[in-house]
């Protein structure tokens, strides 16, 4: 029995070890996946996070059987068996509340300030179609960052996302944000959500500078026929070829650029052509990680399964031409105590001071103002809860991977064979590299 992965700490500390009690039938638990991947049998267990080379047949077990023998033994004391009438459930619920009360602490430690609904481009997948352009004020812009200083995690850093509309189209916003903080005296960092198309020299520095700018998500569609079609720029000029030499600008500056591609059944096809044209203008990859994600409504379509796949297809491709491929879809090292940031210690600053907590899920979401905080506690609980369990999901392997959010507007079609997908691939890579980190890929 070899460990390719060990348990997640955080349960490691909160959960004893499993014991074996006598007259008891165990059989594997409901959160333990067996694979055969490159020729070898894998035991992974999706709840603690150990993943195991070893064999174990799915049927029930006397605690006779086990005892004496080491291996099976150590199955129980990492809870692959479980006793027969052993609520899993509750156990996997109580977990998480204990390691949430564990590390709550007062405060936001992230801010999504959205400095201006106006954008260059109209994708057609945008969930903001409609919106009225207005960019942040000078007020609100003091008034967020008031709110900030008042209600930041004491001790860290203000730790800001810049989001839109298009934020390159707010830099002015952005600027002010940064040095209001920087003179309260106060260490922040920074990163943000953008199409790139207005990025310049000039617009480089800033971001390494004043906005002290870690990490940039930068949306392209495929190649550019399809980046056209699917951008829609109001005006349009050479702005592809512009984007990936701005992402070249970034990464020379130090930045990590990652660049995820939207996809969908019309354009993935032309996802390598776009990759080649990455890898033909693109100098520093070692700072550019690159991404595919299917649009939403592909997630819930009956199809969606095919586009997954592919997108697993394609890693390889990406290693090949120099950049970093990031996976998405679900493969945890650690287990998920929180669905997202909506979900955490994260507020949502749209252009007129209005707090939400979900950019997706603007109206649903909202439980305050900058001005007077959260007025509305009894919103912020129930969007943010996570004592609920859909009856469909109660006897899923991967409900720790998928979480109790059921507030999320996001719905797949065909989560339990995503899931099953992606983490076998995340274990298959893990195999040929032979070492854990390897799946912080995924």
């Amino acid at each position: 029995m070899k460990e390719l992965n060990p348990k997640d700490p955080r349960i490691d500390q909160i959960l004893p070890e499993g014991e074996l009690r006598p007259n008891i039938r165990y059989i594997r638990s409901q959160f333990v996946i067996q694979y055969h991947i490159e020729g070898q049998p894998v035991l992974l267990n999706v709840f603690t996070k150990q993943c195991l080379i070893t064999e174990l047949e799915d049927r029930a077990y006397a605690s006779d059987e086990i005892l004496g023998n080491d291996a099976l033994t150590e199955l129980v004391k990492g809870y692959f068996l479980v006793p027969e009438d052993y609520d899993e459930v509750a156990r996997y619920m109580k977990t998480v509340a204990l390691i949430n009360a564990i590390t709550h602490r007062e405060g936001h430690d992230h801010y999504t300030v959205i400095v201006t609904s106006a954008c260059n481009a109209r994708c057609v997948y945008c969930f903001e179609e409609g919106v009225q352009y207005r960019r942040m004020s000078d007020t609100t812009a003091d008034q967020t960052v008031d709110y900030m200083l008042r209600t930041r995690r004491e001790g860290c850093p203000v730790r800001i996302t810049w989001f839109g509309g298009e934020p390159l189209m707010g830099t002015a916003v952005i600027d002010r944000i940064c040095r209001k903080i920087a003179e309260a005296g106060v260490d922040y960092e920074t990163d943000m959500i953008s199409n790139g198309s207005l990025v310049t020299e000039e617009i480089v520095e800033r971001m390494k500078g004043l906005w002290k700018l870690g990490i940039i998500q930068i949306t392209m569609d495929g190649n550019e026929k399809a980046y056209i079609e699917r951008k829609r720029f109001y005006q349009y000029d050479d702005t592809y070829m512009k984007t990936i030499r701005g992402i070249e600008l970034i990464a020379a500056s130090g930045i990590r650029v990652d660049v995820r591609v939207n996809v969908d059944y019309d354009n993935i096809d032309t996802f390598p052509e776009l990759l080649d044209d990455l890898a033909r203008m693109i100098e520093h990859k070692e700072k550019v990680c690159v991404y595919l994600s299917p649009l939403y409504q592909v997630r819930d379509s009956e199809n969606d399964l095919a586009i997954w796949k592919r997108i697993i297809d394609y890693s390889p491709l990406i290693r090949e031409k120099g950049f970093t491929p990031l996976t998405m879809g679900g493969f945890y090292l650690v287990l998920r105590n929180k669905g997202c940031k909506a979900q955490d210690k994260n507020a949502v600053i749209d252009q007129d001071g209005i707090l939400y907590q979900c950019q997706h899920y603007h109206k649903e979401s909202i439980v305050g103002n900058v001005v007077d905080g959260i007025t509305d506690e009894a919103a912020l609980r129930e969007f943010t809860r996570t004592d609920r369990v859909l009856p469909k999901c109660a006897k899923c392997p991967f409900l720790p991977d998928c979480t109790t959010f059921i507030s999320c507007p996001i719905k797949d079609r065909h989560c339990r064979e995503r899931y099953t997908l992606m983490t076998e691939n995340g274990i298959r890579n893990m195999l040929k590299r032979k070492e854990p980190a390897a799946l912080a890929e995924c």
